[in-house]
């Protein structure tokens, strides 16, 4: 069976979103000194960095370029699956879709959230998710 547009458009997207998780990992591994410059520059941060060790610092980047790369590995891998129409594929962007669209529902509850990209973000996951669950889609993975 051909590869509907909507699912090669998905694949394109996920494609770029991994690329991006990629250069922030490589990022965060490799330019520290120019977030912890960033950091000071910040008055509200600087207050909350200071209470930490550079040491705790510099494990915390690396978690956080740890958990970017392994982000985008699975996006990568996701990017395979959808274009090639693997039925896990089919399954995880639904379960991740359905994920992103509770997440921003308990968004919208929090007062510190800005409410219109979150709105936008749900939109756009509930679109997605209808997408997929259309049955030519759905016939497209073997579902």
């Amino acid at each position: 069976m051909n590869r509907p547009t909507g699912v090669t458009i998905l694949a394109v997207l996920e494609l770029i979103r991994s690329i991006m998780g990629l250069l922030v990992a490589l990022c965060l591994f490799f330019f520290k000194n120019a977030f912890f410059n960033a950091f000071n520059q910040n008055s509200q941060v600087q207050q909350s960095i200071h209470q930490l060790s550079p040491e705790t610092l510099q494990i915390a980047l690396n978690v956080a370029g740890g958990f970017a790369l392994f982000g985008c590995l699975i996006g990568f891998l996701l990017t395979y699956g959808l274009f090639t129409l693997k039925g896990w594929a089919w399954i995880i962007t639904l379960v991740f879709t359905v994920l992103g669209i509770l997440s921003n529902i308990s968004s919208l509850f929090k007062a510190q959230v800005n409410p219109g990209w979150t709105v936008v973000d749900l939109v756009i996951n509930a679109v997605i998710m209808y997408y997929l669950l259309q049955p030519q889609v759905k016939r497209a993975f073997g579902r």
